[in-house]
This record gives structure tokens, sequence and C-alpha cells, in this order.
């Protein structure tokens, strides 16, 4: 079982990546910490799967929204610069909403959720993998109604997770029936929660998030996926 952090450990551990990564020039153009602090996980998860990556096994990327939705951009990003590179496709990147289902009775808004992924994706490709992204996995419910749509026809895919908590066993491939679960570490990250970082916000009955503030997305938060998609991609794929 992983560990959960309490506030403090949480906040001891965010300042201290904090620090490193201020330590560095191109961090100070990152205008937002909670996206500054993506830097780390998501670079050393991509350095696991960057042969995947350089082969273009994933034709498409699922961005869980609302949170989720800056981590699956910064992969986006780093994917078409790399599959462009080695004259790949670009990955199609798609986002939706994840939840739970209720303890009781017949839960119709996520059949209802459930259907409407799988006839969103009922025309992809199976001959390639999906790549899920999401920042956190606690019981590993909220991004069920995508794993269960992914299932039903049939795609393979793994999942990326910027964080993990509670009982999830990372690694365990029985997981969502995924191929592989990824995480960049036992903790909960800053932008968890930050709708107005990804310009979306969701409510359980609803397939698809709700923008809510575009213009400071635009703004700030596009610019600071760029400059660490560019990092990471340096960083990781130079070689």
């Amino acid at each position: 079982m992983a560990e959960k952090f309490g506030e403090s450990e949480q906040l001891e551990e965010s300042e201290r990546l904090m620090q490193l990564e201020h330590n560095e020039e191109w961090a100070s153009e990152v205008q937002n910490k909670e996206i500054l602090e993506l830097y780390k996980p998501i670079k050393n998860i991509l350095e696991q799967i960057k042969n995947r990556i350089r082969g273009g096994e994933y034709s498409l990327i699922i961005g869980e929204d609302a949170s989720g939705r800056v981590p699956a951009l910064i992969v986006s990003h780093v994917i078409k610069m790399v599959y462009e590179k080695n004259g790949h496709k670009y990955p199609e990147v798609k986002f939706f909403a994840g939840g739970r289902r209720l303890f009781w009775g017949e839960d119709d808004a996520y059949l209802g959720k459930i259907e409407s992924i799988t006839e969103k994706l009922s025309h992809q490709d199976n001959s390639h993998k999906v790549l899920v992204v999401t920042d956190t996995i606690d019981t590993g419910a909220s991004i069920e109604p995508i794993s269960e749509a992914l299932n039903k026809i049939g795609i393979r895919f793994d999942v990326i997770t910027i964080g993990h908590l509670g009982s999830v066993l990372i690694g365990d491939k029985n997981l969502f029936d995924a191929e592989d679960v990824f995480s960049g570490g036992s903790h909960i990250p800053e932008i968890h929660g930050k709708h107005n970082l990804s310009g979306v916000k969701k409510e359980r009955w609803y397939v698809f998030s709700d923008k809510v503030n575009s213009e400071d997305f635009d703004k700030s938060s596009r610019s600071d996926i760029k400059i660490i998609a560019d990092k990471i991609t340096k960083d990781v794929f130079s070689d």
C-alpha cells in the first residue's frame, strides 16, 4: 500500500522540489509554480517509456479533465515533438471527465458516461496503444469510466499519473486492466483541483468539462506548458 502523505509532508516535498527547480535559469520563465512542479514527475515517467514514444506506440492521448488537462498537454507536446523527429503521425489528443460510480443502486450517469466515451472512441485504430494521463490516483475510481470504455472496445492502453495515494499498487498490471501504470511519486501534486490553471471544471454527470477561464489559461498556462515540454524533450530525448 502506498504511504499517505500528511499535509506537512506534502508541503515539505513540494517546497524541496521547487527550490531545486528554481535554481535553474529556465524555471524562472514559468509563471505558475503548480505547473513548474510537474517537470520532475513527468520527466521521470517519460524516461521510463521513451522507447515506446520513439517507436510511435501511442496513437491517442487521453487526458482526464479537469486538473489532468495540463499534465496531458505537456505530455502530448513532448510526444508530438518526438513523433515529428521520428516520422510518426501525430497522436490525437482527447479529454474526458472521469467520475466515480454510486455505492448503491443503478448509476445511470456513470453508465451513460462509459457509453458516451465508448461511442467517441469506437473508430479508434486498435493496432496502436492509448496513453491515459491524470494528475492523481487515489482509489483509481475516477478514471474507471475511461478505462472501462477502452477495455470494452479492446484498445490497449497505459496509464500515467503525476501522483498517487491510498491503496493503489502502481505497477500492478491488473489495475484498470491497463498494460502498464506509471506514477511520478506518492504525493498529491499541487495542480490537483486547480481548475483555474486548466481552464475547465467538471461535474460528475458530464462526460466533457466546462471552460471556466480560458482567457487566463491562454495567457499563462499555455506558455508554461510549452516551456516545460521543451525542457523535458531536450532532457529525455536528446540522445
